[in-house]
């Protein structure tokens, strides 16, 4: 069965669409459809593998030999190597795949929420992953956005990392601009009249973008202690894994570059929400319990 897995007609189309790309165009979701499907063979053949083991040891005739099964893990991998030109990646290099999300989550790229049902993307290693680990799922149109770089950015990971958190201050940076736009038009529109439902209606758009901006903080720190310390963590066998420290310097000044414009940031958001007795400003998040104010 493990051995007709990978032999049969369907997963010979899949290699042959997956070979093939560069003289057909082939939509987004079918190629989405192909990992998830390669996901699924990955697993079977993980399981099957696993029960080939209690096998081996129990009995003395095995159904299958350690070479065979080493070569459908190859044949795997290489197709995983090549589903990585066609869809985008994760930050450690694997391919995404997507799930209707079963509960709401964060999108760590633009940062809006997902509601549930919402197809949202997330790294195919699953727990082998740090990023998988610190909540890194995507929202459909983020990767929409990084379909159209992935030539670009998919064969390094300090590029990888560097470039998503550059654009995921600019979404938010944006997002701040049109915030600070709709709020002038709506006072150009009304003037006096209904001032308290706008401010209320202001207030809460503002509260929303400090949890974006608070959000997108603590995901750009987890990134940098990951970054520092990546040698011998990423699993897409890039070339440019080994840290080299002779680059310290260039890499901190472009941590200090990214942090004063992300500073600059905060401080359009600061005006604009209440603060904390230290300074920071408030964010709004649903209590799992009572509290008294």
């Amino acid at each position: 069965a493990m051995q007709m897995a990978l032999t049969t007609p369907s997963t010979t189309v899949v290699v042959a669409a997956a070979a093939g790309a560069v003289a057909v165009a082939v939509a987004d979701d079918v190629w989405d459809s192909l990992v998830l499907r390669y996901d699924n063979c990955e697993q079977y053949i993980q399981k099957c593998t696993y029960t080939h083991w209690l096998h081996h040891i129990l009995s003395t005739h095995a159904c299958l030999d350690n070479e065979e099964t080493y070569a459908m893990k190859v044949t795997l991998n290489a197709l995983g190597e090549c589903f990585k030109q066609h869809v985008p990646v994760c930050l450690c290099g694997d391919v995404f795949i997507y799930v209707q999300s079963p509960y709401e989550l964060d999108c760590k790229h633009c940062f809006k929420e997902l509601k549930e049902n919402d197809k949202t993307y997330f790294c195919k290693s699953r727990d082998d992953c740090q990023h998988w680990n610190n909540s890194y799922y995507l929202c459909e149109d983020c990767v929409k956005e990084l379909r159209r770089v992935r030539t670009t950015y998919n064969n390094n990971v300090a590029l990888r990392i560097k470039w998503r958190l550059s654009r995921s201050a600019q979404i938010l940076q944006d997002c701040v601009s049109e915030l600070r736009q709709k709020q002038l038009q709506l006072q150009l529109q009304n003037g006096d009249d209904g001032g308290d439902i706008n401010d209320a209606e202001d207030g809460k758009r503002w509260l929303k973008m400090a949890y974006k901006v608070d959000q997108c903080r603590q995901h750009a720190d987890k990134l940098k202690l990951i970054l520092h310390g990546r040698a011998g963590h990423d699993n897409d066998g890039d070339d440019d894994d080994k840290y080299d420290a002779d680059d310290d310097e260039e890499e901190e000044e472009w941590w200090n570059t990214f942090n004063a414009n992300f500073d600059r940031l905060v401080s359009e958001v600061k005006v604009r929400v209440p603060l904390c007795l230290c300074g920071a400003f408030f964010v709004h998040e649903p209590t799992p319990i009572d509290f008294r104010c």
